[in-house]
């Protein structure tokens, strides 16, 4: 989590596009690292296989960018009170 966490931060600092590259590499080990682990949780945490079979179906990782919505709507909402560029065509 520590890698992955390190390199998230290393990727938005990133001043260059190998500098980012090298940023996902690392968030792409450390994902690779954390996955893993934590269905091993899952497998503590839930003995009975039907809740454990509803855990995993919430640890989903597509669920990881709905992450991105509340983000993106804020932005839109901000976007449609701004006057449009006068440069604009």
């Amino acid at each position: 989590m520590i890698l992955f966490t390190v390199a998230s931060m290393a990727c938005g600092f990133s001043p260059s596009l190998p500098a980012l590259i090298a940023g996902r590499v690392l968030q792409g080990i450390g994902a690779a690292m954390i996955t893993p682990t934590s269905l091993a949780l899952f497998r503590e945490a839930f003995h009975d296989p039907a809740r454990r079979g509803r855990a995993i179906v919430y640890w989903d990782w597509r669920l990881i960018f709905f992450v991105n919505l509340p983000v993106g709507v804020a932005a839109l909402l901000v976007l449609s009170r701004v006057a449009p560029s006068p440069t604009s065509c």
